[in-house]
């Protein structure tokens, strides 16, 4: 794809920090992987990344944009200094447990939560869009930003009435594509630039 490209990510999350809650959309200012540790690199069941940051000037414009089309300020949450944790999976990447399955479940959140107290969501797909984002070129820039429905708050045990869900999708829906059509690519923009205006799925 020639040129600079923009890209948001909206989907949903589930929710683990207190200060959060169900029915906001988060504003991740970065993300870890999580990832089942097959080969056994180390003995810990799972495989922690260091943080991954996405293009703050394209999250700070997804923030304005949930503010403008936004009725109240509790429909939206930009933590300074928040964490997402993608995982390869959705179920024991996201620590949850199952009977069917020898896997050391409960050691994941505390660890976490030792190495990374700002961990605010679960979701799949941010740290692959920030880590392009900060693997690529200049010639070929990806500037990645999300934004996530909380669904479910994993430790309050809240989950979003159904209702409030499509409500939330018509005002991030609108707001990402305002942001990605109104942000600015900190280079002269080439003829070729591409806004890859995609709305991507997931928990």
């Amino acid at each position: 794809m020639p040129g600079p490209m923009a890209i948001v990510r909206f989907g949903s999350c589930g929710v683990v920090h207190e200060d959060l809650d169900v029915g906001q959309i988060i504003v991740p200012e970065s993300a870890i992987m999580i990832q089942q540790n097959f080969f056994g690199i180390t003995p810990d069941p799972f495989l922690i990344s260091k943080p991954c940051s996405g293009c703050r000037a394209l999250n700070e414009e997804v923030a304005t944009e949930l503010k403008a089309n936004s009725c109240s300020s509790q429909l939206y949450q930009v933590p300074t200094g928040g964490i997402d944790a993608s995982s390869d999976s959705f179920y024991a990447s996201q620590g949850r447990p199952s009977g069917c399955f020898d896997q050391d479940t409960k050691w994941l959140f505390p660890k976490i939560q030792e190495l990374y107290p700002k961990h605010h969501i679960f979701e799949m797909e941010a740290y692959y869009l920030y880590k392009l984002g900060e693997m690529s070129t200049k010639e070929k820039k990806i500037y990645a930003g999300c934004a996530c429905i909380g669904l479910f708050h994993r430790t309050k045990h809240h989950i979003i009435e159904s209702h409030k869900v499509r409500i939330l999708e018509i005002i991030g829906g609108k707001s990402l594509l305002d942001a990605i059509t109104k942000f600015t690519f900190p280079e002269t923009e080439p003829e070729n630039t591409t806004r890859l205006r995609t709305l991507l799925g997931g928990k």
